[in-house]
């Protein structure tokens, strides 16, 4: 349908449609607002209790019907037909005829949109006269509101999308700035505790050394005034004689001269 391809086009989407005349019928309506997925007319029958479905992208927001007496929508159906020229009076007494047939035989557009749950706004001139346009378009504004200017809704939108995607920006620099001033500061605490822990092991190794000093000073002694003098001869016997085994010769030299001294 080509009517229905023009309402789901960008520009309708986007801006808004408004219909005027059409669907007359039920049948119309099930054909432009229904989905494509709805099942065969063998099934629907079947599945009559099932809720029915309709295209949420092209069901208008708003549905307005105006009706009134029989003589007031013919003289205002001539009113018009004077200027455009299109229908003589029993054209429209047949045409208003059959329009209150289809609306008691449940088959008027009003009757879909009733069986989808959406109630259209009904405009009486039966109860008030013969209201003007401008008294008519005054009820039109009252339920769906003010004119919408979506360019300005639009411009801030964007607007409000920048300013909040400024302030994220603004709070991850901050937060970044904050894990890196962490950082640092862990950074110059372990340098600091490692310089401690250098300065320790420093003095611990002084600490140690000096008691090495003072626990090996008996043994020097007792090594320069017992064992020294003693090795120091027989290393330079050994070198005086030269022989083929210097260590078992440096062995029974000093073993001699131990019993020596002994005796």
């Amino acid at each position: 349908m080509i009517l229905k391809e023009w309402l789901l086009s960008k520009p309708c989407q986007n801006q808004g449609f408004i219909l005027d005349g059409f669907p007359n019928t039920k049948i119309q309506a099930q054909a432009l607002f229904g989905t494509e997925s709805e099942e065969e007319e063998e099934m629907e029958e079947e599945q009559e209790s099932e809720q029915v479905s309709y295209n949420k992208l092209l069901m208008p927001e708003f549905i307005f019907s105006m009706d009134g007496q029989d003589k007031i929508l013919l003289e205002t159906a001539l009113q018009h037909d004077q200027e455009e020229e299109r229908f003589e009076e029993d054209d429209i007494i047949k045409a208003i005829s059959l329009y209150r047939k289809l609306t008691e035989s449940g088959e008027s557009v009003l009757d879909y949109f009733y069986e989808m749950g959406i109630l259209p706004v009904q405009i009486n001139t039966e109860h008030d006269g013969s209201p003007t346009i401008n008294e008519i378009m005054e009820e039109v504004i009252y339920h769906i509101g003010p004119l919408r200017n979506y360019e300005n809704l639009k411009i801030e939108t964007l607007e409000e999308k920048q300013l909040r995607e400024d302030a994220e920006k603004e709070h991850l620099l901050k937060l970044k700035q904050k894990q890196d001033d962490e950082q640092h500061s862990l950074k110059l605490l372990r340098q600091e505790k490692m310089e401690q822990w250098a300065m320790m092991v420093d003095l611990l190794k002084e600490e140690e050394e000096k008691m090495l000093a003072v626990k090996s000073i008996p043994i020097r002694n007792y090594l320069i005034t017992e064992i020294f003098p003693t090795l120091t001869d027989g290393l330079i016997e050994v070198a005086r004689v030269q022989p083929e085994d210097p260590i078992d010769y440096l062995v029974s030299l000093l073993q001699s001269l131990n019993v020596l001294m002994i005796a």
